[in-house]
C-alpha cells in the first residue's frame, strides 16, 4: 500500500467520523430542544397553578373569616365609616391580593399565564374601581412597579363596573341598595 492510499483511507475515515459526529450532535441538539420545551411547558403550568392558587387561597382565606368578608364589603362602598383598625385590616388584605395580582401580571406579560387565566385576575382587580378600592389604590400605589400600576390605572380604574359587581347584596341578585325591595 502506498503512502497516498493510506492518506486517502485516513481522509475517508475522518470524513465518516465527521459525518457520524454531526449526526450525533444533531440528535443531541434535537433532544436538548425537546427537553427545553418540556421545561418551558412545566414552568408555564407551575406559573398558572401558582397564580390561580394565590387567587383561590386569598378567596378561601377571606371566605373563612366572616368578619373579614363583611369588612371588605363595607370598605368597598363605605370606606370613610371604617375604624382605624378596620382600615388597617382592609389595607393588609387588599395589599395581599394586589401583590398576588402584580405577580400574575408579570407572568401574563411574560407569556407564562394565558389570557384566559389573566381574565380571572382582571375580574379580581375590579374591586379597585369601587370607592373603597380607589382609596386603597391612592394610599398604596407607590408600593407597586410602575408597569403594573400603569396597567391598573389604564385598564381597571375606569370607574365602570359590570352590573352587580361588588354590591354585596345576595337577596336581590346583586342589585344596588336603592333597588332593594323594602323588608316586610
Amino acid at each position: 500500500m502506498t503512502l497516498e492510499a493510506i492518506y486517502f483511507i485516513g481522509q475517508t475515515i475522518a470524513a465518516v467520523a465527521l459525518v457520524i459526529s454531526l449526526i450525533f450532535v444533531g440528535i443531541q441538539l434535537r433532544q436538548s430542544i425537546q427537553q427545553a420545551k418540556r421545561v418551558e411547558a412545566a414552568t408555564r403550568v407551575a406559573a398558572m397553578r401558582e397564580a390561580h392558587g394565590n387567587l383561590a387561597n386569598w378567596y378561601m382565606h377571606t371566605s373563612q373569616h366572616q368578619h373579614l368578608t363583611s369588612l371588605i364589603g363595607k370598605a368597598l362602598n363605605e370606606f370613610d365609616s371604617l375604624s382605624d383598625d378596620e382600615v388597617a385590616q382592609y389595607i393588609t388584605s387588599g395589599m395581599a391580593l394586589l401583590s398576588y395580582a402584580q405577580n400574575a401580571f408579570y407572568e401574563w406579560r411574560a407569556g407564562d399565564l394565558p389570557d384566559e387565566q389573566w381574565k380571572s385576575w382582571q375580574a379580581a382587580l375590579q374591586f379597585l374601581a369601587t370607592p373603597g378600592g380607589q382609596k386603597l389604590w391612592a394610599m398604596r400605589r407607590h408600593g407597586f412597579a410602575d408597569l403594573f400600576a400603569d396597567y391598573v390605572e389604564a385598564n381597571v380604574l375606569n370607574g365602570v363596573l359590570p352590573e352587580g359587581v361588588f354590591s354585596w347584596d345576595r337577596r336581590n341578585g346583586g342589585a344596588d341598595k336603592e333597588d332593594k325591595e323594602p323588608n316586610t
